[in-house]
């Protein structure tokens, strides 16, 4: 009998100049059933730097991915699908950084 892979699930968190609300939401995750699952704090251009920071702060599993441009909510989604997709994601959650 073969033993089913667990999907491999993935959380992404868009931030603007959010450092501290963004830091709420990334302080809850650990609430979740399942975790750790690998987090990305996508920087919708900011220009704070605040995902990199996020990610140094907390460590694995939240990595930053910083965007060279604001393309809004849907931009920022867009990109966070996109390293999923790279981790090779089943699922993605995408949050809002005011979730707690």
């Amino acid at each position: 009998m073969s033993q089913e892979k667990a999907p491999n699930i993935v959380i992404g968190v868009l931030t603007w100049r959010g450092y501290e609300t963004t830091r709420n939401c990334l302080e809850s995750l650990p609430r979740l059933v399942g975790w750790p699952f690998q987090t990305v704090v996508v920087d919708n251009d900011s220009g704070t730097g605040e995902g990199e920071r996020l990610a140094a702060e907390f460590g694995e599993p939240i990595n930053a991915l910083t965007l060279d441009s604001n393309g809004g909510v849907a931009g920022g989604y867009n990109a966070a699908m996109r390293w999923a997709a790279f981790q090779g994601a089943n699922y993605i959650l995408l949050l809002n950084n005011d979730t707690v």
